[in-house]
């Protein structure tokens, strides 16, 4: 298995987002609005711990993602460089179609575990008297947690038909479970600085609002739900170009820029 620059990887994916901004702005704005109004509806029916509703209602939102991250893959890893993001389906782009129907489905997917994870917590609070743990108990937990770390690979399958890597090649390639903490740190680079942003804002709006959970303030819940759609869509799109460089580098070694542009 061949490791690579986390710090290098998640660089590159802030790199090209902000170098990009402008050209992402027009490309994004009608994914952003499609996930305000779905954030919209599930803060204004209360759903926010209905994991399975959340999920249908965000569903027209997770296609416009996926259509969002592959398209801007394909213009960072195979186009000329100053290309102008492309912003339409053209012929050939069925790489680009497949990737979007993996990312929906691994995006549905997380949500029916996030729902099956709450749901046994619920069954086990209700329980009186809480049991010892087993050995057994014990040995399933590991093996849960030892699947869930290798698992991580999976959520990145949809990356793969956009640079034209077959699944084969990619599991070959990534090997055991190092890879997997390779991927996980790249996660946690792109996510936490904009995650600290969100909660800086939330505490500023709070206070300059007023608003508490027993008193919400609409102005507060308006201005957050716009902030929340920026951050996933900006989270998304740089963890996606950050894994990107890396499963490519995994993969192929250093970066071929006969095969595209990759940089």
């Amino acid at each position: 298995m061949r490791g690579f620059d986390i710090i290098a990887a998640a660089g590159r994916g802030y790199d090209y987002v902000w170098t990009n901004r402008i050209s992402l702005l027009s490309l994004a704005l009608v994914p952003f609005v499609v996930k305000i109004v779905a954030l919209s509806i599930i803060l204004g029916f209360s759903l926010e711990e209905n994991f399975l509703r959340q999920g249908l209602i965000l569903l027209p939102s997770f296609f416009l993602d996926g259509w969002l991250v592959c398209m801007v893959l394909k213009h960072k890893f195979f186009t000329k460089e100053n290309t102008p993001l492309p912003l339409s389906f053209k012929k050939g782009d069925k790489n680009v179609l497949a990737g979007t129907l993996l990312y929906v489905i691994f995006q549905m997917l997380l949500f029916v575990v996030a729902w099956f994870y709450m749901h046994m917590s619920e069954q086990a609070m209700t329980l009186e008297e809480q049991p010892e743990p087993s050995l057994a108990s014990v040995f399933i937990s590991a093996l849960i947690l030892f699947g869930t770390i290798w698992g991580f690979r999976a959520i990145w399958l949809y990356i793969l038909p956009t640079l034209g890597i077959r699944f084969r090649e990619y599991f070959h390639s990534l090997g055991g479970l190092s890879a997997s903490f390779f991927m996980i740190g790249t996660w946690l680079i792109c996510q936490i600085p904009i995650a600290v942003g969100l909660i800086l804002a939330h505490e500023f709006l709070a206070n300059l609002t007023g608003h508490t959970s027993d008193e919400p303030v609409i102005l507060y819940q308006a201005v957050m739900v716009i902030i929340q759609s920026a951050a996933d869509l900006s989270i998304t799109m740089i963890v996606s170009v950050a894994m990107a460089h890396g499963i490519y580098e995994m993969v192929y070694g250093k970066p071929d820029k006969s095969k595209g542009r990759v940089e």
